[in-house]
């Protein structure tokens, strides 16, 4: 029976499988199965060299993402003078782009998102909602203006669309990664990565919106308004929705079913990649469904010490995708690109660097004063923080790759590589600059949260305090006029709570918590409610007692929400009519 031969023929994939499955994985993966050898050789290859830099170059100026890429463009050029290298070459130039975002995006995305601090996204909801929505489009729309008016490559209306959407976009995974040692607060640290990762998402449904709505108007299927309208709830609204079901029934389905920790990890990666498929397949946004599993799965999710193995197998899988994003990306720029590479090219790549800083700045600060009254400790230097601290990196190279090697007539192929170019050039530069600014930055506004060594200095200024103050209470006890004052009632009101203390005992807290619910000494439910509590308490400094852990186990409960709210109700339908009479 011959490859060519009709296996299967399904209306709804037409389009993707070919004539048998054999043919629809050689279309999709590589161009024959013979350059299977020199991809696997070149995936261990990236990935040796990958971990011996990591390894040894942590500070090393040029970060990694630039290293690897250029490791990448020096195979590219070397591949013409010698046949061996243009075969292994030529293996990875011929893998389908759509297979690095099926590939790569969807482990990064669930594994950031995983990470993420879910109590301060939502105390901070409003905040990073205010910036991602109208934030956003304040910068898409003058990203769009300025290179529709500078107007260097002559693109059309299209190409500009997905140009900004391209620009527009960060890296959650690297702008986590470049704030994670810098000793910056956690609300700041919050926010940059829950704007950083909702940009980044938004930034991916744009792009694929744009490119659906222009392949529907090509063919005169529906008016404009109703693909909109399409677009919204398919990518966003059911999107959101199965991906809520789809964490309900993991965490359902492995804390009942499956106990041994091989199958958790097993079944997290392959369940992850069919929710992705099936997703996608639907019309809906993969991306979008895995961050929002990722946000409602947490370390209480999975069976008691697991979700340290499947912390290390996400953080690997991540790793890796980072990898070969970088590297192949300077393998799919073809050589002769460079050839006609001028110095008005570099030049018009730092403009776009630097506009984009502009513009990012003047638009946090614009909106400093709503960011400011939604969230206290918002000022003038978390914005020159939030702009320094945005990295691009893999979602932009991916939407370029995309875009260069789509099979839609959207521009010429000269174009295409010019937008690949440009994008991928201010990713590189964002990465350089940016990690030469950030510390910098970070020292000169005086942005560090408390130190070891000021924790310190903290605790033995009020103990010297709390010393003073209980002597000098001691004395007046001798005092005939205070005679019939109550001391026990003094001795409670001059206590001094240090608000570091507070919180560092919040975290052994939450630290203990998570220990007993590996240990299998408290259940799934009591550790979720516990560590949220500590969350709550600490953030605002108070001590959390059986009564205070009582009344917020009974505020989370649905049904005291409602009767809140018909209280409330009643309450102010009565007093209004007690103003009217």
């Amino acid at each position: 029976m011959s490859l060519n031969a009709t296996v299967i023929n399904i209306p709804f994939l037409k389009n993707k499988l070919a004539d048998t499955w054999v043919q629809y994985f050689r279309n999709k993966f590589i161009n024959s199965a013979r350059d299977l050898p020199e991809i696997i050789l070149i995936l261990s290859l990236v990935c040796t060299v990958g971990a011996f830099l990591n390894l040894h170059l942590k500070d090393f100026p040029v970060p990694l993402p630039v290293i690897l890429f250029v490791i990448g463009c020096s195979f590219e050029i070397l591949s013409f003078t010698s046949d061996q290298i243009q075969r292994y070459v030529d293996a990875i130039q011929w893998i389908n782009p759509r297979l690095y975002f099926d590939l790569f995006m969807p482990v990064v995305f669930f594994n950031v998102a995983f990470d993420m601090d879910v109590y301060m996204l939502y105390k901070l909801f409003w905040q990073i909602l205010l910036i991602t929505i109208p934030g956003l489009l304040i910068n898409y729309s003058s990203i769009l203006w300025y290179l529709a008016s500078v107007n260097k490559l002559k693109l059309k209306s299209t190409p500009w669309l997905l140009f900004s959407a391209i620009l527009v976009c960060s890296d959650p995974m690297l702008t986590a990664a470049s704030i994670r040692n810098l000793g910056l607060s956690r609300d700041l640290i919050s926010l940059i990565n829950g704007e950083s990762l909702m940009t980044s998402v938004i930034s991916f449904i744009m792009f694929h919106s744009i490119l659906d709505i222009n392949t529907s108007l090509k063919n005169n299927n529906n008016s404009l308004v109703q693909k909109v309208v399409d677009e919204i709830w398919t990518y966003y609204v059911a999107s959101f929705l199965f991906g809520i079901l789809s964490s309900k029934l993991i965490q359902l389905w492995m804390s009942a079913v499956f106990g041994d920790d091989v199958n958790h990890i097993s079944l997290s990666f392959s369940v992850l990649y069919l929710i992705f498929f099936i997703c996608e397949l639907a019309g809906m946004s993969g991306i979008f469904t895995m961050v929002i599993m990722g946000l409602f799965l947490n370390s209480t999710s999975f069976k008691p010490g697991v979700e340290e193995l499947l912390l290390v197998f996400w953080n690997c899988l991540s790793f890796v995708a980072f990898l070969m994003v970088f590297t192949f990306t300077g393998l799919l720029i073809p050589a002769h690109t460079y050839l006609y590479i001028s110095f008005s090219d570099i030049y018009y790549s730092l403009n776009i660097y630097f506009t984009l800083a502009v513009i990012r700045l003047l638009v946090i600060l614009c909106m400093s004063p709503l960011l400011s009254r939604l969230g206290d400790g918002f000022n003038w230097r978390w914005a020159f923080i939030m702009v320094w601290s945005e990295m691009r990196g893999m979602p932009n190279i991916t939407m370029a790759l995309l875009f260069a090697y789509s099979d839609l007539s959207l521009a010429s192929e000269k174009e295409r590589l010019q937008v690949l170019f440009h994008s991928v050039s201010v990713c590189m530069l964002t990465l350089m600059i940016n990690k030469i600014i950030l510390p910098v930055a970070t020292n000169k506004l005086g942005l560090h949260d408390v130190t070891s060594t000021k924790y310190k200095s903290l605790h033995y200024t009020f103990q010297h305090f709390q010393e003073i103050t209980k002597s000098a209470a001691s004395a007046l006890k001798f005092d005939k006029d205070l005679a019939n004052a109550d001391w026990s009632m003094v001795e409670k009101a001059i206590l001094l709570q240090n608000p570091y203390a507070v919180s560092k005992k919040f975290c052994f807290s939450k630290a203990s918590y998570q220990r007993q619910y590996r240990h299998e000494t408290l259940s799934q439910s009591a550790v979720q409610m516990l560590v949220g509590a500590a969350e709550s308490f600490g953030e605002k400094r108070e001590y959390m007692n059986p009564e205070t852990l009582k009344n917020y186990s009974e505020s989370k409960k649905f049904l005291t929400f409602i009767r809140k709210v018909f209280l409330n109700w009643v309450y102010n339908t009565k007093k209004e009519k007690g103003i009217l009479s």
